[in-house]
């Protein structure tokens, strides 16, 4: 999964949807799966993390149709985030959950801020003055 971006460059729109269409139902089932141990489900999440970064990373007027699929995989993706209850996972040496949170954030972080601030339900009026103070690259 983590090579997603590849596929994008050589796929059609066609065969891009239904991948990513597919690749979405198996995240969705990954807690379902019984040979996959959490360690296993971990890393395939890490990977798609990594794999949808890249996606958005060079995203161009070419491979843009693919952006809402990318976005469907993110939300999925994001339900099953690990919930972290403090720092002590880190203390512990279960440092898989919080390299899982930073690269989800880092994929978070290149998608389209509308989408975002849906996604998140952010109000626009929250962070109109932090717009302000760090203007993004366009």
């Amino acid at each position: 999964l983590v090579h997603l971006a590849d596929l994008v460059k050589v796929f059609s729109s066609s065969r891009l949807e239904k991948l990513f269409g597919d690749v979405g139902y198996h995240l969705s089932s990954l807690n379902s799966y019984k040979e996959y141990d959490t360690y296993q489900k971990c890393l395939l999440r890490l990977s798609s993390w990594k794999g949808l970064y890249e996606c958005l990373d060079e995203v161009s007027v070419d491979t843009s149709s693919h952006i809402s699929h990318v976005e469907r995989c993110m939300e999925v993706l994001f339900t099953l985030l690990p919930v972290v209850k403090s720092s002590c996972n880190v203390a512990s040496g279960d440092t898989s959950s919080v390299e899982e949170w930073s690269e989800a954030v880092r994929c978070l972080g290149k998608a389209p801020q509308g989408w975002l601030l849906d996604f998140l339900k952010v109000c626009i009026h929250l962070i109109a003055p932090l717009c302000q103070l760090f203007p993004s690259k366009q």
